[in-house]
């Protein structure tokens, strides 16, 4: 009676049985099946249940073959379960569906046949593996293997998961996946061969590393020119090099309608004094919307001062302006967060943008505003509000004229506008054109009892308060001045100073 190998399966024959027709048997039930386990190629189809191989002892089955095709769309994970049996196998998984493919026995773990891929796997009895690991050659997935060779060389995509140790060398010379970390061990080094691989440029660690460091890359690439700096744990950014602390470049204003102003480029660090801020091309920023080049919230009302702003995402990214009645917390558009105020407009009575000609921080009125007449002056200090921007302190530009209200003969023009936040001095008589108070007047007396004194001209810069105001004061013994006082314009130092 026959019996059957333990591997393939092949008829083995008692001596004297089929007498006459054993070549028939030998033919079919050995020779045929021998050629099947070398060369048959079959096709499996599956979709989401698990597929058992055929096998029979003696006849062709689907475990014999030596080469498998799956095929199907899946629709779900499917295990193709193989005779427990020691055999070799060359496997594609040409399956369509994000569905895994399991080769296993029924009771032993499985080897996953990456989708597109062809691969070889082994059975051992018991379980399924990859036998191809050490050259990844033909496989998308490596899950914690150990390999200690001189080189593993990955010639085609791959996936590598958990812990892969490989003591020798490492060559990727196709698009792969490593879904968990890289050990360069010793100093080695990583390195980025050129075109022809004939050189490389390589990473390497220090020699010596006192506690683990990180570096996190940015998410967004800089500008041209920029370089990247660390915040100090490890988070790395682009940043423009050498920009100052407070610096500001460009960035002048133009009135350009009743409700706009040209902004041209510029480059500024922001007022935290982290990140620059650069506009690449002139900007228009308009009073009649809200957003990024507008304002910040609202409308646009009369007889009020709007702060501009340079603002950006990022350093680097999306660099815009804005305008807002609030000095330092101005509403940012989404996503904005750095910021730097470049000046001050004002919206008149007309509801339009006062017109202006700025010279880097020097901001002149187009027309002077006359912001004092016939002010009676004497040598008590009297409080005035100019034509400059509120909440911020600047150094006013003004033009005074001012004349004595007295008849005498010796009768003596003098006024001392000083900033309210020095002393309030009294202001005497010699004190005047002595250079003790620099923004005094003095006069000589009438020609002629019954002349009045008079004196007319600009004064050096005087710093206003937060409320645009400055000090004024007549000498003592004298009689009342009466006083004019125009705005030509102020400087404003945009927090080149904080």
């Amino acid at each position: 009676m026959s019996s059957y190998t333990s591997r393939i399966r092949l008829e083995k024959q008692t001596p004297g049985q089929n007498e006459n027709t054993w070549g028939t048997v030998l033919n079919d039930n050995v020779i045929d099946l021998v050629d099947d386990s070398i060369a048959a190629y079959t096709t499996i189809t599956v979709s989401s249940v698990a597929v058992t191989l055929t096998q029979s002892d003696g006849a062709s089955d689907q475990a014999r073959s030596a080469f498998l095709d799956i095929s199907g769309t899946l629709t779900g994970n499917v295990n193709v379960i193989i005779p427990a049996l020691s055999k070799g196998y060359d496997i594609r998984n040409s399956t369509s569906g994000s569905f895994t493919v399991n080769m296993k026995t029924a009771t032993g773990s499985g080897q996953i046949i990456p989708q597109g891929q062809s691969i070889g796997v082994v059975c051992d009895g018991v379980s399924v593996r990859d036998t191809e690991t050490p050259g990844i050659r033909s496989t998308s997935t490596v899950v914690n293997v150990s390999v200690a060779t001189s080189l593993i060389d990955i010639k085609v995509p791959v996936a590598i998961s958990g812990t892969v140790s490989i003591t020798g060398g490492l060559a990727v010379s196709a698009a792969s996946t490593f879904s968990s970390n890289i050990t360069m061990k010793a100093e080695s080094e990583v390195r980025f061969a050129d075109a022809d691989s004939s050189h490389y440029i390589a990473l390497q660690a220090p020699a010596t590393v006192t506690a683990n460091v990180t570096y996190t890359l940015p998410r967004n690439d800089g500008i041209a020119g920029q370089v990247l700096k660390t915040n100090g744990s490890g988070t790395l950014s682009f940043t423009s090099f050498g920009s100052p602390r407070s610096y500001l470049s460009g960035y002048g204003m133009t009135p350009v309608s009743a409700t706009a102003i040209s902004i041209a480029v510029g480059e500024a660090r922001s007022d935290t004094n982290t990140y620059d801020i650069t506009l690449a091309s002139a900007t228009a920023l308009s009073l009649a919307s809200t957003g990024a080049n507008a304002l910040d919230t609202g409308t646009v009302t009369s007889a009020t001062w709007y702060h501009v702003f340079a603002i950006s995402k990022a350093e680097g990214v999306s660099a815009a302006t804005l305008a807002s009645t609030n000095l330092s917390s101005p509403t940012m558009p989404s996503g904005y967060t750095l910021k730097r105020r470049l000046g001050s407009i004002y919206s008149d009575a007309d509801v339009s943008v006062q017109n202006f000609v700025q010279t880097g921080d020097n901001f002149s009125w187009h027309t002077p505003v006359i912001d004092v007449s016939a002010a009676t002056v004497t040598a008590s200090a009297k409080t005035l509000s100019l034509s400059t921007p509120s909440g911020i302190k600047t150094q006013a530009l003004l033009g005074i004229n001012a004349k004595v209200s007295g008849t005498g003969f010796n009768d003596r023009v003098g006024v001392y506008i000083s900033p309210l936040d020095t002393a309030d001095v009294t202001v005497t008589e010699p004190n005047l054109g002595s250079g003790t108070y620099s923004l005094a007047f003095d006069n000589p007396a009438p020609s002629s009892t019954g002349a009045r004194g008079v004196i007319a001209g600009s004064i050096p810069p005087v710093r206003t308060n937060t409320s645009s105001q400055v000090r004024a004061r007549s000498f003592s013994g004298s009689y009342p001045n009466t006083l004019n006082v125009s705005t030509f314009g102020w400087i404003d130092r945009r927090g080149r100073d904080d």
